[in-house]
C-alpha cells in the first residue's frame, strides 16, 4: 500500500473525520476517499497541498515514509504546541476548541480532555444547556478509559461540581478511595455558592476525618504483639489527648462520646496485653461509663461541641433526625461483641473474660436493651 493511502486514513481517524467529512472538504466524492485509503488510487497532484492543509501537516510528512522514532518526536512536538497554545490563550471558547482538537488528534492524551473540561465548567466556554452533554462525555471518557489516579479525582469533581442534582447517584459508582462523596458534596456547593450547605458540610467532613484517626490509625501493627500493644496503648493516649484538645472537658455527652469510648476500649486491650491489668480495666470501666452515658440519654438529644470548628454540627451532626439513636443502638451491639465474641482483634481479652470485674462490665451493658432504642418514625 503506497504511504499516502495508510497516512491519509491514520490522520483522518486521529482526528475524528469521517470519509465524507473529508470528501466534502475537499470537494470530492466519498469513493475517492475510499479508494485512497485503499490505496487503489492515489489523489489528484493538484489535491496533496489542499490534503495537507486540512491535517494540519506538511506535504513532506503525508508523502513521505518515516521510521517511528521520528514519528513519534513529531507527535511530542505536536503534543507540546497544543499544551502550550491552550494554557495561554485567554478566551476560555477558544481554548475550549483547541483542547477538543487536540484531543480527537491525539485520543490517549486525557490531558487534553482535562484542559477541556476545565474551560466548559469553570471558564464558562459554553452555556449549562449545551456543556452538559460534553462535560458528561468527557468525565465518561476519563472516568473508564484511564486509571490515572489524576484525571480520575479531576473527573468526579467536575461531574459532581457540574451535573443535575437528580443525577448525581449515577455517578457514585465512580466515587473510590481517594474522594469521598462527602468531599465531593462539599466541592458542589461552593461551586454552587451554597456556603450554608457548603460550611455543613466542610464541618461535617472534618469531623469524620479528626474520628477515623482515632485510635486505629493513630497506631502501628508490628511482628511482635507486645510493641504492637505499646503501640496501641500509645496511639490511643494521643488520640484522647487530641479529642481533649476540640472538646469541653467538663461534658461527657457530646460529639466525641462514641469515639472516646472507643478509643477507652482499644487502651484497655492494650494494657490488657502487657499484663497491666489495673491500667487495663481503668480504661475499660471509664468505656463503659461513657457507653452508659450515651444509653441514658433522652432519645431526642442533639449531641453538641462547643468548638467553632464544628458548632454547625449541634443541629445534625450524623446526618439524621435524631442523631443520638442512629449511633446508641450500633456502639450497644459493637460494645457487647468487643467484650463477649471471639473476634482476633479482641482476643487479647481472653485471659480475663471469667474475672468478676469484667463480667461487672459486661453486665452493665446486659441492662440495655436495643429495643428501647427503636422507637416508631
Amino acid at each position: 500500500m503506497l504511504p499516502i493511502a495508510e497516512k491519509i486514513r491514520t490522520l483522518r481517524k486521529e482526528r475524528g473525520i469521517t470519509q465524507d467529512e473529508l470528501a466534502a472538504a475537499l470537494r470530492v466524492s466519498f469513493q475517492s476517499v475510499s479508494r485512497w485509503e485503499n490505496g487503489q488510487t492515489y489523489p489528484d497532484i493538484e489535491l496533496i497541498p489542499k490534503i495537507a492543509a486540512y491535517f494540519g501537516v506538511t506535504t513532506d510528512e503525508l508523502l513521505v515514509e518515516k521510521d517511528e522514532s521520528v514519528l513519534k518526536e513529531e507527535r511530542e512536538r505536536r503534543k507540546s504546541k497544543y499544551h502550550t497554545a491552550i494554557w495561554s490563550e485567554k478566551d476560555s471558547s477558544k481554548k475550549f476548541e483547541l483542547a477538543m482538537k487536540a484531543f480527537r488528534e491525539f485520543p490517549d492524551e486525557y490531558r487534553f480532555a482535562n484542559d477541556a473540561l476545565r474551560a466548559l465548567i469553570y471558564g464558562n466556554a459554553k452555556p449549562r444547556e449545551e456543556a452538559l452533554p460534553v462535560v458528561r462525555e468527557l468525565v465518561n471518557i476519563l472516568l473508564n478509559q484511564t486509571k490515572d489516579r489524576m484525571f480520575h479525582n479531576w473527573a468526579l469533581r467536575s461531574i459532581f461540581c457540574y451535573e443535575d442534582e437528580d443525577r448525581l447517584a449515577n455517578w457514585q459508582k465512580y466515587v473510590g478511595e481517594y474522594l469521598t462523596l462527602s468531599e465531593l458534596m462539599e466541592l458542589r456547593y461552593g461551586y454552587l455558592d451554597d456556603y450554608d450547605r457548603m460550611n455543613f458540610q466542610c464541618q461535617d467532613n472534618l469531623f469524620r476525618k479528626f474520628n477515623n484517626m482515632f485510635p486505629i490509625h493513630a497506631c502501628k501493627d508490628f511482628a511482635d504483639e507486645e510493641e504492637t500493644a505499646r503501640s496501641v496503648i500509645e496511639g490511643s493516649e494521643i488520640s484522647l489527648r487530641l479529642i481533649d484538645q476540640l472538646r469541653d472537658p467538663a461534658e461527657d455527652a457530646d460529639l466525641f462520646l462514641r469515639h472516646r469510648a472507643w478509643t477507652y476500649l482499644f487502651l484497655a486491650k492494650g494494657h490488657f496485653r502487657l499484663g497491666n491489668r489495673e491500667e487495663g480495666y481503668a480504661a475499660m470501666e471509664k468505656a463503659v461509663d461513657l457507653c452508659e452515658t450515651l444509653f441514658d440519654l433522652p432519645l431526642d438529644t442533639i449531641l453538641r461541641c462547643p468548638n467553632p470548628l464544628f458548632d454547625l454540627l449541634a443541629e445534625n451532626p450524623f446526618k439524621a433526625n435524631r442523631p443520638y439513636l442512629s449511633i446508641a443502638e450500633n456502639m450497644h451491639t459493637v460494645f457487647l461483641s468487643a467484650l463477649t465474641g471471639n473476634e482476633g482483634q479482641w482476643r487479647w481479652l481472653e485471659p480475663y473474660r471469667d474475672e468478676e470485674r469484667y463480667q461487672a462490665c459486661v453486665e452493665r451493658l446486659h441492662r440495655y436493651s436495643p429495643e428501647q432504642w427503636n422507637i416508631a418514625e
